[in-house]
Order: C-alpha cells, then sequence, then structure tokens
C-alpha cells in the first residue's frame, strides 16, 4: 500500500475511501469526511495497560457494530496464568454511543451500570482512563480499579491505513494502533492499592461501516528493555498494520507468519526480522464474552521470547514479552 503523508478527508460524499494506504501518523480526518449521517457505522477502541514488573495486563474495550454496542474490562496475572473478564449487562443504541465514530485530537467517553464503570479522556496526545469492576472475581479476593495514564507527545509515530472492501471503493476500515506509550497509574482491590510507575500504553482504533466478512489472527506483545517499551504488534497474513515501535518511532513489517508446531507458537516474518516464540507451558485461556452474535473472538495471552529489529536498526533479545494472541471472525451485516 502506499505511504499517506498529508492529511486528507476519509471518504468523499458517497461514502469511498479518497486516499487508500498506510501512514505513520493518524493523517485521515473522519469528522471532515461527507455523508457520514447516512453511513451504517461499526467499529471499536482498546486500551491495554501492561505492567511487566508486576506482570500484568488491563485492558479496556468500547465497541459499536450497526445498533449493537459492547464494554469489556479484562484483568491479566501472566505470572498466575489467570485472567477474569467483566462484560457490560446491557447493550447500546449506536445514537447513544457517538464519541465513538468521531475520534478527534480531544475528546472523551464514558459508560457504566451496575457491573462496571469506564471513562476515557483524550486530551492532544495523551490518554486518562478510568476503570472499575467491583464484582470482577480475581483469584483472592473481588473487584479491581484502575485509574492511569498514557503519556504520549506529539511527535510520536503510530500505524494508520485506511482503504475499502472492495472492487468499487464501497465499504471501508480506517484503523490506527499507537503502541510503546509510557503508561503510569493506580491499580485498587478490595483490600489495597498497588502503584504503577513504568508501564507499556497500547491503544487501538478502528472504524468502518460495517460491511463485509473475514477472519484476522493478530498478535501483539509488550516488553521492556534497558529502559525502553517495545511493542510489536503484528496480523497474520496481512502486512497492513504490522509494526514494531519503540522510543517513540515504528517500524513496518512484512508480511508475519503465526505457526503452532505443536509445543508452540512462532512468529516470523518474511523479511526474517522478527523471531518470537511462546511456549505452551506459559500460555492460558482468556474467558470469552457473548455479546454481539456477529463477532467471535478466541484469545490466548502467555510470555514470548525471542529477537526483533528495532526501529533503530539493532537487533533487540526480548526474554520477557507478554503477549496475546487473537482470532476475531466477523460475518457480513445486511
Amino acid at each position: 500500500m502506499v505511504e499517506i503523508k498529508e492529511s486528507t478527508p476519509l471518504l468523499d460524499a458517497n461514502g469511498c475511501v479518497i486516499k487508500e494506504g498506510w501512514a505513520r501518523h493518524p493523517y485521515w480526518d473522519y469528522n471532515a469526511s461527507g455523508n457520514l449521517k447516512n453511513l451504517r457505522r461499526s467499529g471499536w477502541d482498546s486500551y491495554t495497560l501492561t505492567d511487566p514488573d508486576k506482570s500484568i495486563a488491563i485492558n479496556a474495550m468500547h465497541a459499536n457494530i450497526i445498533h449493537e454496542g459492547l464494554h469489556s474490562i479484562t484483568y491479566i496475572d501472566y505470572s498466575k496464568a489467570f485472567a477474569a473478564v467483566t462484560v457490560s449487562e446491557k447493550m447500546i443504541r449506536s445514537f447513544l454511543n457517538k464519541n465513538l465514530h468521531y475520534p478527534s485530537s480531544s475528546n472523551y467517553y464514558s459508560y457504566f451500570d451496575s457491573s462496571m464503570v469506564m471513562s476515557f479522556v483524550r486530551n492532544a496526545n495523551s490518554y486518562f482512563i478510568l476503570l472499575s469492576s467491583p464484582e470482577m472475581q480475581l483469584e483472592s479476593e473481588t473487584g479491581l480499579k484502575l485509574d492511569a495514564a498514557f503519556h504520549g507527545n506529539e511527535d510520536e509515530e503510530c500505524i494508520a491505513c485506511a482503504f475499502s472492501l472492495n472492487e468499487k471503493g464501497k465499504g471501508f476500515i480506517y484503523a490506527m494502533r499507537e503502541a510503546a506509550i509510557p503508561a503510569s497509574g493506580k491499580l485498587f482491590f478490595s483490600d489495597h492499592v498497588s502503584s504503577i510507575d513504568n508501564a507499556i500504553g497500547f491503544h487501538e482504533q478502528v472504524r468502518s461501516d460495517g460491511r463485509g466478512k473475514g477472519r484476522i489472527y493478530s498478535v501483539q506483545i509488550n516488553a521492556q528493555k534497558d529502559g525502553r517499551n517495545i511493542s510489536i504488534c503484528a496480523n497474520a497474513k496481512d502486512d497492513t498494520m504490522n509494526a514494531v515501535y519503540s522510543s517513540g518511532r515504528i517500524r513496518k513489517m512484512s508480511e508475519c507468519i503465526l505457526q503452532h508446531d505443536g509445543k508452540k507458537w512462532i512468529l516470523t516474518d518474511k523479511d526474517n526480522t522478527i523471531s518470537m516464540v511462546m511456549h505452551d507451558d506459559t500460555s492460558f485461556t482468556i474467558p470469552d464474552y457473548k455479546g454481539i452474535d456477529k463477532i467471535e473472538r478466541k484469545c490466548i495471552a502467555g510470555i514470548f521470547s525471542g529477537s526483533v529489529i528495532l526501529p533503530d536498526g539493532r537487533e533487540c533479545l526480548i526474554d520477557k514479552g507478554f503477549g496475546q494472541l487473537k482470532e476475531i471472525s466477523w460475518k457480513e451485516i445486511k
């Protein structure tokens, strides 16, 4: 795909992508696109905080698929091979999910019911996140709360892309991933508070008009080495969003191969710039959730080790990368 290097509206008046390609910054302007009021809109935002010192990760997602909405909070403890998920108790209609559809440099989104509270505030390049799941069942206690910030800056690179879903230009996907973001905060359990001083933030944003069907296999690995955050994000069989993130820069990767040899998962790419392995004895399943009948998600987590070429061209050996493998399939929405 062509690299886009300047700002452009995402869609024309007919709902077609004006410039297809990928970019190191989110150059596509979704709000300036024509005829958005007449489009069916779907999408999600996913935020993950990984704390290597504590071997934990917390993910929050809010999604909207045409007229169905879903909210989830996931807690992962890699040291204990344990994960817990809270899912919103009610669905919302798309017109109540307005801020999901109009990403901008400064906005907010919030949701609450009796099972959870979530709030996301974006101010310029930083994110402020508040999560609460009072009834989440952990191994030895009940309930958690996270108050965290992702400390981004204007010069940091990301991966963004926009493309049509068919040859006639109808149907679109716009996606953006920010990773290896410095993060900090506090994690509150039922009987104690834990400070998070040196964590890794990840944010994925996807928008579409809900057309098409498909299946993707994605890998996300977060690690720290020599005082720097490192994130590896890859989709098997599609190189559009494949990248290594570190120190505010990205290195776009070629097509990645994800395979299982009976004992371990292996992630490589066609240019031989990455070789990461997750052994089965370090992996465990993240509980699935049933909410949107048009989407099925399977996810496992575990510890990766191996080598990767960083954006500055140096090879980095990683002995403890906190990873997630996801298989996501979706049906065509008529």
